[in-house]
């Protein structure tokens, strides 16, 4: 592979993406989980990123996985969005869009059940927590 073709880009749609992840991904002792559910999003949808980085850098071999927070205008990506972070609900869908896929939780869970599902089609399992 070279040039862009080894490059995926997984997409968190908030300013500043590409700097904080890491940081919003562990932030979940700080937060209010009921009252602050932008924040919880925000915590849930990094987390996110940082698994599927975690797993696919392990599973895509020369792979340059990386964020942005907007997609990139050509190459593969994976776009993470919760539709109602208020919601309960733990459904999502996995949506092909050209070159990428976007996984939308209707709810935090449910985001996280999408990115555990793509995880699976690469071959992940959990076995224990």
């Amino acid at each position: 592979m070279s040039g862009d073709t080894n490059k995926l880009t997984i997409v968190v749609p908030i300013a500043d993406a590409e700097k904080l992840i890491p940081y919003w991904a562990n932030e979940e002792e700080d937060i209010d989980f009921r009252r602050e559910v932008e924040r919880a999003a925000r915590c849930t949808i990094a987390y996110a990123a940082t698994e599927l980085k975690r797993c696919l850098s392990r599973t895509i071999a020369f792979a340059d996985v990386h964020y942005a927070e907007m997609r990139p205008a050509a190459g593969r990506f994976i776009e993470l969005a919760v539709a109602d972070p208020a919601s309960v609900d733990d459904s999502f869908t996995l949506e092909p869009d050209g070159e990428g896929i976007v996984i939308t939780g209707m709810g935090r869970t449910g985001l996280l059940y999408g990115a555990y599902e793509l995880l699976r089609y690469q071959g992940w399992r959990w076995y224990a927590p």
